[in-house]
């Protein structure tokens, strides 16, 4: 494990000081209190190594890696620097695929979906038998980045009186299966026919399952949108609440890439929606619930075409009150419809629990949603005001920097300029406050010329180029034999301006990719790691409000935020062939490694993470394989018992161009006895499965298989595979007793009924204490949390703790 520790600031990344920098690793068991801790150091440079063995005592499940300062250990605190998980499987052999057609469907009557199964180690699974399942599910909402609060493409609301018990439940979407078999290629194309015309957004869900030569069942899994119009409309609310004189909402239109459509048509409507619930007695005294639900459409609340940026602004008097739900509607090119919902409530004449409040918000427009460092970022600042003074911040988890800006109603924008530090994205808010004017005089009951101000707030995207390292990992071929040593040239150079740092460096790590087939592993993605989205984590507390009349105070945003040779039998598969946590690169950013492969027919990834100086991350991969032309693969299961019987099955694969005759062969140990041979024909480029029946001996705990399968062209592979034996019945604990030496002691004992012959036995244990063994016990009382006097009190004699004790009586 390589650790890097970093803090961001606003003014970008900085090493942590000394004072701040952890130097304790924890590895805790999520499920259960099981934790692993030792010493770390970090150097100059903020990195430190670190190895774990896995126990063999290792609970399965998700460990979580923490770095801890740790002085005293009542106030350590820990930062999570990552996860994985410990789990038993077997690596898989093959790779499965769906692809579907390019591009986004609109309203199809059908649609080819394209399967294939491929070996890791190269080559496709020609004449494999596979199982291809779908579902046609609802699609429900989407949405886009820059369409922040808007939910697109839903579909029609139903309108009308719906009754709805407590047992009743959505009907499953069918499940379509379909058997079938590969051809010669290790593909086949499926048609899903007979679509029916879409109203609203769909998604198909399919599913690939094959049988993996190691002896499971792998199932590939992959989803597709299926639209009922090219364009999409969304709808969001300016607040959940509004008043009956006030109702204000934003529609948008996009295409299918969430790109901004102007000048589209857009209407909506104003649904309202009451539920009545009552209680109903059922056959034996027992109560349900019914819910009557009746959806009835009021009034035409806003009518007109987007503008360039694809919005359209709505506001006007509420046609009803209470739970309200808005329908935009539009029509593509085509004719086709799309609609959208959002709900909201307006105050009415009735009494009403929630208390709509002052507005003091306004909206600040970015002229565009992502800027790249040295540019200069335009916001549009819709104020109510003639002229006005902006104090303009700069934010992200605390204030960055901070300008003031006169403004008129002419020219209501500002400029911001973008550094390389504020990656990867910004707050920038606008106080925009205006004085008295002499426009309009003060009177007895109101002073609309008094001091005014509004607030409004914005976020955009900042680009990564600044802290970028491009990193290319090439090696010297791309096919190798077992046991060859691949030459992997690693090259790295910054993305923006300037020269690589000198204390750059690189960890590599060479990893089986069936175990990625599994999981894949993202924190190799170091960059997009550390330039996740930050929160705001910023309150303003303003004076603002008592100068001028107000009678509340207002966050400023809303949720404020703070993821060799060759072997003749093969018997090495480990699945990572290299790990070298810090490598230095010469003064060209490159480097050079030799990666050693082990007995493993596959494909395996190789990848370069990079770092340099405080700010500069990047990541690079390349995938190679080894293969032969004749290959074993071994579908035995890892675990059996003793007296069953199991098939242990061996797939040969034709990996070459030419037919061949071969002849398999197979002993058993640890008593070295024969299986029947094999021989048959096998043609190019197809796999043969073949097993034999195997009765577990009793009283053995390991079998060992050695196979070997050769062709008459010369062509030889041999595994060598170990099977873990456990017992049918294990041993078990039937009765314990505790008792003290004085001077001796007399226990009765008899064999358990039923016990089988040779198993088992008495065992004896002798302690000087009653003490010992209480490890658990006294890691839990130095974690145990609770404060009251009793409990301290628990907590100090427990842990024999002389000082606590002391502070204890001090208090009292």
């Amino acid at each position: 494990m390589k650790h890097l520790a970093r803090q961001r600031t606003g003014r970008g990344f900085a090493l942590l000081d000394p004072p701040l920098r952890p130097n304790l690793l924890r590895i805790a068991h999520n499920g259960s209190d099981q934790k692993y801790e030792w010493p770390i150091e970090l150097d100059g440079s903020g990195v430190a190594e670190s190895a774990w063995e896995i126990p063999a005592e290792a609970r399965l499940g998700s460990y979580s890696v923490q770095l801890v300062r740790s002085g005293q250990k009542d106030h350590e605190e820990p930062f999570f620097a990552g996860s994985f998980r410990v789990e038993e499987f077997r690596v898989p052999l093959m790779r499965g695929y769906l692809r579907w057609p390019e591009g986004q469907l609109v309203s199809p009557r059908e649609v080819p979906v394209d399967l294939s199964v491929e070996y890791l180690a190269g080559g496709t699974a020609g004449f494999l038998p596979a199982a291809f399942r779908y579902q046609i599910r609802p699609g429900g909402g989407r949405s886009f980045p820059d369409f922040e609060g808007f939910d697109f493409a839903g579909g029609r609301l139903e309108v009308g009186v719906f009754r709805r018990g407590r047992a009743e439940t959505p009907a499953e979407p069918l499940l379509h299966r379909q058997a079938l078999e590969l051809d010669a290629n290790g593909s086949a194309r499926v048609l899903i026919e007979d679509l029916p015309e879409l109203e609203e957004p769909v998604r198909i869900s399919a599913e690939l399952e094959f049988r993996d030569p190691n002896g499971e069942i792998q199932t590939v899994s992959s989803s597709l949108p299926l639209w009922s119009s090219s364009w999409l409309v969304g709808v969001k609310p300016k607040s959940w609440a509004h008043s009956a004189e006030d109702l204000s909402f934003q529609v948008a239109v996009v295409d299918l890439e969430g790109r901004p459509v102007g000048g589209a048509a857009v209407s909506v409507d104003a649904y309202r929606r009451l539920t009545r619930s009552h209680r109903k007695r059922l056959v034996g005294g027992f109560y349900a619930y019914e819910h009557v639900r009746e959806v009835s459409r009021v009034a035409l609340v806003c009518e007109g075409r987007t503008d360039e940026q694809g919005l359209l602004e709505c506001q006007q008097a509420a046609p009803a009150s209470g739970n309200l739900i808005l329908q935009a509607a539009i029509q593509d090119p085509q004719g086709r419809p799309a609609f959208a919902q959002a709900s909201v409530w307006v105050a009415g004449g009735d009494e009403w629990w929630f208390e709509v409040s002052d507005d003091d918000r306004i909206d600040l427009i970015p002229e565009e949603n992502r800027y790249e460092p040295g540019q200069e970022a335009v916001f549009q600042v819709r104020m109510p005001f003639r002229q006005a003074t902006a104090l303009v911040t700069v934010e992200r988890e605390g204030i960055i920097r901070a300008y003031l800006r006169r403004l008129t109603g002419r020219e209501p924008v500002i400029r911001v300029p973008v550094e390389a530090s504020d990656a990867p994205n910004l707050f920038v808010s606008a106080l925009v406050v205006r004085g008295r004017t002499g426009e309009v005089q003060p009177t007895a009951l109101v002073d609309l010329g008094k001091p005014a101000f509004k607030l409004g707030i914005a976020q955009i995207q900042v680009g990564w180029k600044a802290h970028q390292l491009n990193v290319r990992v090439l090696t010297d071929r791309q096919v190798y034999q077992v046991r060859d040593t691949a030459i992997v040239d690693v090259q790295v150079e910054p993305a923006g301006r300037g020269s690589l740092p000198e204390d750059a460096e690189i960890a590599l790590a060479a990893v089986d990719e069936g175990l990625l087939e599994l999981l894949p592993n993202h924190s190799w993605n170091l960059l997009e790691n550390m330039m996740g989205r930050r929160g705001l984590a910023v309150r303003t507390a303003t004076m603002q409000s008592l100068v001028v009349g107000k009678r509340h105070f207002g966050l400023k945003a809303l949720p404020q935020g703070g993821g060799g040779g060759k072997s003749a039998t093969r018997d090495l598969f480990d699945t990572l062939l290299l790990w070298k946590g810090r490598i230095p690169l010469d003064r060209g950013g490159r480097a050079m490694i030799e990666v050693p492969l082990n007995d493993s027919l596959t494909s395996f990834r190789i990848v370069a993470v990079a770092s340099a100086g405080p700010d500069l991350f990047g990541s690079g991969s390349a995938s190679i394989r080894s293969t032969q032309d004749l290959i074993l693969f071994s579908g035995i299961p890892p675990l059996v018992r003793s007296g069953d019987q199991v098939e242990a099955g061996f797939t040969v694969r034709n990996a070459s161009e030419l037919d061949l005759n071969v002849e398999v062969t197979a002993r058993l140990h640890p008593e070295a006895v024969p299986l029947p041979s094999r021989q048959f024909s096998l043609p190019a480029g197809q796999s043969r499965l073949w097993s034999w029946k195997i009765d577990v001996p009793e009283g053995v705990d390991l079998l060992r298989y050695e196979v070997r399968a050769a062709s008459d062209t010369g062509e030889v592979d041999a595994l060598q595979i170990d099977q873990r034996v456990v017992s049918a019945v294990p041993v078990r604990t039937v009765q314990a007793t505790l008792a003290q030496m004085a001077p001796a002691v007399s226990l009765p004992i008899q064999q358990p009924r039923g016990a089988l012959a040779g198993r088992g036995g008495l065992q004896l244990d002798f302690s000087p204490t009653l003490l010992v063994g209480l490890d658990s016990v006294r890691e839990y009382m130095d974690q145990y949390p609770y404060t009251c006097l009793e409990q301290v009190v628990s907590k100090a004699v427990a842990l024999n703790d002389q000082p606590r004790w002391n502070r204890i009586v001090a208090a009292l």
